[in-house]
């Protein structure tokens, strides 16, 4: 059902869950080591429900995903949750684009160009700007490339290989669903 038609309910419900999923499977993944960080599959998670709900919800569920595999974690790390709502938000901007509308199955090829420009910027920036505020205030070990570089180039590979298949799946089947109604 595409998302304009949902009920404010079943989007908070749908929100809610990805807001699960995110904080579930970073926590998962946090002992897997990226550089001086750790690996984030559960990025296709913000490039999927950014592009399908817009940037606040991909905002939302970075941000409060994050903090939830960080209380899971034991560690509290609030620059490091701000980084991943920034790439949520990003990985929402697409939903802004003319033409595009993905709970309509709406999306030509240039938004899939589109969304990975878009998840490779939130990544980078997000990222980059937690590790600076880390150098800045003298987090011991924390250095660009390992905190920050290195993992945005692999939650990028994320993104690509992963994120924006499933967005094409998911606008496939709904402009089939748009089509038969």
């Amino acid at each position: 059902m595409p998302p304009t038609r949902l009920s404010r309910n079943k989007k908070a419900v749908l929100i809610g869950l990805g807001i699960l999923w995110y904080g579930l499977f970073n926590y998962i993944t946090d002992y897997i080591p990226v550089g001086d960080s750790s690996l984030r599959p559960a990025v296709v998670i913000l490039t999927v429900f950014g592009a399908y709900f817009g940037p606040f919800s991909g905002f939302l569920i970075g941000l409060a995903g994050t903090f939830l595999s960080d209380l899971l974690s034991g560690q509290v790390w609030w620059i490091w949750i701000l980084a991943n709502g920034v790439i949520g938000l990003f990985s929402g901007f697409i939903s802004c684009h003319d033409g595009f509308d993905l709970g309509r199955g709406q999306v030509a090829p240039i938004h899939y160009v589109w969304l990975a420009i878009w998840g490779i910027a939130g990544n980078l920036l997000g990222l980059v700007m937690a590790a600076v505020v880390d150098l800045i205030s003298g987090t011991p070990g924390v250095t660009l490339m390992g905190w920050a570089i290195i993992p945005a180039v692999v939650n990028c590979f994320w993104i690509v290989s992963t994120g924006i298949p499933i967005v094409a799946l998911i606008a496939k089947r709904q402009k089939e669903a748009v089509e038969r109604e």
